[in-house]
């Protein structure tokens, strides 16, 4: 039965699916994906860094000397 997204309740939203497909990436589509993440982490207010190691996101301590220099360019999400 097809309900309206307006009419949703929240105990509806456990019957909700939500499929993704992957789809070529592009630079387009990375950029986006960039300035989404980095939106993201703004509202949080958390700054990632890329650990030399493993090459893992690392969420950065708040106020320390990363944090305090990605924050003000608004690089949020560091990439590479």
């Amino acid at each position: 039965m097809y309900r309206s997204t307006s009419s949703l309740r929240t105990r509806d939203l456990f019957h909700t699916l939500i499929v993704f497909e992957p789809r070529r990436a592009n630079t387009d589509n990375r950029d986006r994906m960039r300035e989404g993440v980095n939106a993201f982490l703004e509202a949080l207010g958390i700054s990632l860094r890329r650990d030399t190691r493993s090459s893992r996101p690392r969420v950065n301590e708040l106020d320390s000397q990363l944090d305090r220099e990605q924050k003000p360019r608004g690089e949020y999400y560091y990439d590479s």
